[in-house]
């Protein structure tokens, strides 16, 4: 999970910390990791993290963690250690990141009451990643006193800065009364948010908004395309769903050589109920539609899920 969710904005973060104006020790080192002297920059962060410069000792930190050190090795017990020293100069980032590796286990023994301690810190900071971070910690009760209610607090200020996480925690607390009294709008809102970035399982829980009537209109044709836009992404349960809908003739003509495609590639993908449905269809299928439906379902893995069913 850290691997998965913790270190895909990587890249992006590691430009935003080059970016910071610290003093001229750090900038020399950033200067000369820009230029693509790993090596020297790495020399001239140790140096600076020694002299005790908490930038520096996030940033060494940090690289430790991602194992963009020169040698590309991760080291997260030094990792740990040179976050640890950030983090009690004030750093949120390393906060942050300390409190991640404390959830996972990363050179330091798993603590959720230490994770929750140094996330706490971050988010007071503002840090919106650690805000939606230290809200799931509240709203679960993991090293730290359950109150849902406190972490739709620290919620709304990370997803009104445009966390994608905090969106869709807000969207499924307002949704599913959880901390709050149950608000469709609201959770309508958060969902669509968190949608429009490309969360798949907040396109599947709008869809299902959509398709119920709950705080909008009606609208299987609406629903059918969130449905689409999460299938595509591979996430299976909406992967069945467009199946179903195509099979009944939901917003789409009935079909079920896609309904079956589709079923196929849920039931493989590990969605619980797939199959049955699928072997249902397959009961009103003739023999060459099944096999056009399977060389679809082929076709549409080999394409990652992109324009299945072309073609046909």
């Amino acid at each position: 999970m850290f691997e998965l969710c913790g270190m895909k904005k990587s890249a992006l973060f590691l430009l935003a910390v080059l970016s910071l104006k610290v003093n001229a020790s750090f900038e020399d080192a950033r200067e000369l990791y820009l230029s693509g002297d790993k090596a020297g920059s790495f020399l001239l962060f140790e140096e600076a993290s020694q002299r005790g410069d908490a930038n520096a000792q996030f940033f060494l930190g940090w690289i430790h963690l991602l194992g963009a050190t020169p040698s590309g090795a991760k080291d997260y017990y030094k990792a740990a250690l040179w976050l640890e020293k950030a983090s009690k100069q004030g750093v949120p980032e390393a906060q942050y990141w300390l409190a991640k590796m404390y959830i996972e286990g990363l050179g330091v023994e798993r603590s959720y009451t230490e994770a929750a301690h140094l996330m706490k810190l971050s988010a007071d900071q503002k840090y919106t990643d650690a805000q939606a971070e230290y809200g799931l910690l509240l709203a679960h009760g993991r090293g730290v006193s359950r109150d849902q209610a406190l972490a739709i607090e620290y919620w709304l200020p990370a997803a009104a800065s445009g966390n994608l996480d905090a969106q869709f925690s807000l969207g499924l607390a307002y949704d599913e009364a959880m901390g709050t009294k149950r608000d469709y709008k609201q959770a309508l809102k958060w969902y669509a948010k968190a949608a429009e970035q490309g969360d798949a399982q907040a396109q599947v829980n709008l869809a299902i908004m959509y398709q119920q009537g709950n705080g909008v209109i009606q609208d299987y044709s609406r629903a059918a395309g969130l449905y689409l836009e999460a299938a595509e992404s591979g996430l299976a349960d909406a992967q069945y769903s467009i199946g179903l809908y195509y099979h009944q003739g939901r917003a789409f003509a009935r079909d079920d050589v896609m309904a079956h495609m589709w079923l196929n590639i849920a039931s493989a993908n590990g969605q619980s109920v797939a199959s049955e449905a699928r072997e249902i269809i397959e009961g009103e299928m003739t023999r060459q539609e099944i096999l056009l439906a399977q060389r679809l379902a082929r076709q549409c893995v080999e394409n990652n899920y992109k324009n299945c069913g072309e073609g046909k």
